[in-house]
């Protein structure tokens, strides 16, 4: 009986994820002020957390503060009105302390609030510093009032994460808190709020220009868990133009009220905690790649990604374990993790990916699989990617001597269950997740394949011939295996590749990677651009569907994008990065899907931010100024003409690549681009590819002081000569000053940040219109 329940759950939950008809409704366009930097995600949360801590604070679409163990809720007036504040901003435009701001009768409340560590052990109690600045807008006095209490939860636990959760290490899902109790009681002693003798809260008790009053519990009262108790009130009055700082400290964690640690958080002040905050992260930006654009909100989205993936590296156990975020995806997987890992590596932060693909190797079974989650058999490929990818950014070679005896089994294991596979591929399985489909899937073997690459490139670092020449026969046979078997898919169709290689059906994933990052066909293949046109004929609002089309998903686009990419389709990764942008919170987030296209603007409980997304959009700006392809560096992949600003410069500098660390920059003028290239190869590229912006024409080309005319010597292949051609420049691996010359042939100035979101609003607020009227969501 137990089975057939659980049987009956699984299908349950299939067709409502899939067999329904959508229930969500548009919202209004309202919610999206006008002067307002603009938020996507309607009801959109925030995390505060630091590096290596497993605890991550939500800040919760109203603007309460949510930590599994209470909810910190914040009030003006009186009667106490709570606050409701979705649009929220980044210190700096990327570092992770937020600020918004509420008004009311011409007062302004301005909050500030971050986390850090109790101590200097980022593994300690986090705690949460929040700032409320009073300010009297209007031309009289105010007398006026805030408000705190705390909760344990908003009905139904509505955009919050769960909580408590079990430990399942080494998975390890640590969503913290505790159970509610409807007995608990609120008391205060000094200037700390504590529940059943455990501090909750240190509030300022005496001040200038403020009376305060709190409120416990009483012996009697019987909780619920929407109720807030523990009230603080402040009553104040301002003349014109004056203000009031309160300052408020929250541990993560209730601290027992005998604990030492009680009274060293009520001696932390919020401006000492402020200048270590963002001491702490700026020195950690400092250290990897940077990205000189002049647009604010692509660079910022990189710095604040960067972030957002440090928060969510938690340590445990003694293991650096890469979680996707601290609420709904606070696990590790395999495949999350080798794109994080991934990213730390193309951007400069070798020493966290190594500390992390430790970790990986705790997920290798006895028969030599690596394994996190059942059925996902992708991460067998994408472990050795990573340890590849890792070793080739590095030249780390005792790294790769200390990862090798787990390589060669798991190429062991590879090779034992192709051999019993009907198709001599990777065997059948059921994912439970992504393709959403039973058998074997594509993407599993594209993964693969790009493992056994990796494992003969490392085979190769240690200088084991006989391993290596294992691993490419083993390549060699598993790719002419695989293709055969593609093509018979691609024949019955109409040309794409799907999910599956038994049937057609499924969610598109895996099947869109066979250019980038697996290589494993050609990017001109017939085969790749029916996958690429049968995907992009699914775009809605100009992100990928899920779900059978049922539902945008933000960083799966990528992998349409990535490939279009490679195939110099510059215009369409350019839509596609405007669309990704377009789709973040006001403060850099990116979420999966669940988003009803053109309706509600609603992620449920894929709170953001998403990991996966941070890595992904972290990827792609790296790879649209420095990339490889093959055995070519390839440099200025895409062009936004936001970009291209006379005298400003663009470009990349301290950017890993497999040839080493280089450093470019391009700086525009009114008749073309100086480039200029510092690199320190470990490995010289065959050839240096510049792309040239396809809204000009490139009339002439001088390298190390020589002149060469696109019309008299384009195309040439001579010996010191440059290739030259409409959309490229190829460059000796020597060349270090390029002057580049060229005449604009359109101005598109639709293609921005800015430009995108207006045609978004103007858009949806036209379809609004329309739902008002007929009630029905008719266009997408």
């Amino acid at each position: 009986m137990q089975f057939q329940w659980r049987k009956l759950g699984f299908l349950l939950g299939i067709v409502l994820l899939f067999g329904l008809p959508l229930q969500a409704q548009m919202i209004s366009p309202s919610i999206d002020p006008p002067n307002a930097p603009f938020n996507y995600v309607a009801y959109p949360t925030g995390q505060m957390g630091i590096l290596y801590n497993s605890d991550g604070t939500e800040i919760t679409p109203e603007g309460f503060l949510y930590t599994g163990f209470t909810e910190l809720m914040f009030f003006t007036g009186n009667p106490p009105e709570p606050i409701h504040q979705r649009i929220r901003t980044l210190y700096r435009g990327y570092l992770p302390i937020f600020q918004y701001r509420v008004a009311r009768k011409g007062v302004c409340y301005k909050f500030q609030t971050f986390a850090n560590s109790l101590t200097q052990d980022l593994t300690s109690n986090l705690m949460n510093y929040v700032r409320v600045t009073v300010v009297n807008h209007a031309k009289t006095p105010r007398h006026d009032f805030f408000s705190l209490a705390m909760r344990y939860t908003n009905a139904n636990n509505s955009h919050r994460f769960r909580r408590p959760s079990k430990s399942r290490y080494p998975g390890a899902y640590w969503h913290s808190g505790v159970p509610f109790n409807p007995n608990w009681k609120f008391t205060f002693d000094g200037n700390g709020l504590f529940r059943n003798d455990s501090l909750m809260l240190v509030f300022p008790r005496k001040g200038k220009g403020f009376t305060v009053r709190t409120v416990p519990t009483g012996r009697h009262s019987h909780l619920f868990p929407t109720q807030p108790a523990g009230w603080v009130h402040y009553d104040f009055e301002l003349q014109p133009g004056d203000s009031l700082v309160l300052d408020f400290t929250m541990p993560y964690r209730p601290i027992p009220k005998g604990s030492a640690s009680v009274a060293l958080v009520k001696k932390l002040t919020w401006g000492a905690q402020f200048q270590r905050t963002v001491r702490f992260w700026e020195n950690l930006l400092s250290k990897g790649m940077q990205v000189e654009l002049p647009e604010s909100k692509v660079v910022n989205t990189f710095k604040t990604s960067l972030i957002y993936n440090l928060m969510a590296l938690n340590k445990f156990q003694g293991n650096y374990i890469q979680t996707v975020n601290l609420f709904h995806y606070h696990a590790f997987w395999l495949r999350d993790g080798s794109f994080v890992v991934r990213e730390y590596d193309l951007t400069g932060y070798h020493d966290l990916a190594k500390k992390c693909l430790n970790f990986f190797l705790k997920w290798q079974k006895p028969n030599g699989n690596f394994l996190s989650q059942g059925g996902q058999y992708d991460g067998w490929g994408q472990t050795l990617w990573a340890f590849g990818q890792h070793y080739e950014l590095t030249g780390d070679k005792a790294f790769v001597r200390k990862v090798f005896p787990a390589v060669k089994k798991a190429v062991a294991w590879l090779h034992k269950v192709r051999a019993q596979d009907e198709y001599h591929i990777m065997p059948s399985t059921r994912p439970g997740d992504n393709e959403r489909i039973k058998g074997h899937v594509t993407g599993h073997n594209f993964w693969a394949l790009l493992g056994l690459r990796k494992a003969i490139v490392m085979a190769r670092a240690v200088g084991d011939r006989q391993a290596e020449q294992e691993f490419q026969n083993e390549y060699n046979d598993y790719h002419k295996a695989l293709l055969i078997r593609l093509k018979k898919m691609a024949a019955v169709s109409g040309g794409y590749i799907p999910p599956g290689l038994d049937k057609l059906g499924g969610q598109d994933w895996g099947n869109l990677l066979s250019v980038y990052p697996t290589e494993t066909l050609d990017p001109w293949d017939p085969m790749v651009s029916a996958t690429q046109s049968m995907a992009r004929s699914k775009f809605r609002e100009g992100l990928i569907t899920y779900g059978n089309q049922r539902y945008i998903h933000n960083y799966l686009t990528t992998n349409v994008t990535e490939t279009s990419l490679v195939r110099g389709e510059q215009r369409d990764v350019l839509r596609d990065l405007y669309s990704i942008l377009l789709h973040t919170t006001s403060t850099n987030a990116g979420f999966e899907y669940s988003v009803v296209p053109w309706a509600d603007r609603d992620v449920r409980h894929n709170l953001t931010p998403h990991g996966w997304f941070a890595a992904k959009y972290r990827g792609l700006i790296r790879d649209m100024l420095v990339r490889e392809e093959g055995k070519n560096l390839h440099l200025f992949s895409v062009y936004s003409p936001q970009w291209l600003q006379n005298g400003v410069p663009i470009g990349a500098k301290n950017a890993p690549t497999v040839f080493g660390p280089v450093s470019t920059q391009l700086v525009p003028d009114a008749h073309g681009a100086a480039f200029t290239l510092t690199a320190n190869f470990r490995k010289k590229p065959a050839e240096i590819v510049v792309h040239i912006p396809w809204f000009v024409y490139l009339t002439s080309v001088e390298v190390d002081g020589k002149i060469f005319s696109v019309a008299k010597q384009g195309g040439l292949d001579r010996p010191g000569f440059p290739k030259l051609g409409t959309d490229r420049v190829v460059l000796s691996p020597d060349t270090r000053t390029v002057r580049l010359n060229w005449q604009r042939t359109s101005r598109p100035d639709e293609y921005s940040y800015q430009a995108f979101v207006d045609n978004y609003k103007r858009e949806f607020a036209r379809k609004y219109r329309r739902y008002l009227q007929t009630n029905t969501m008719v266009e997408y």
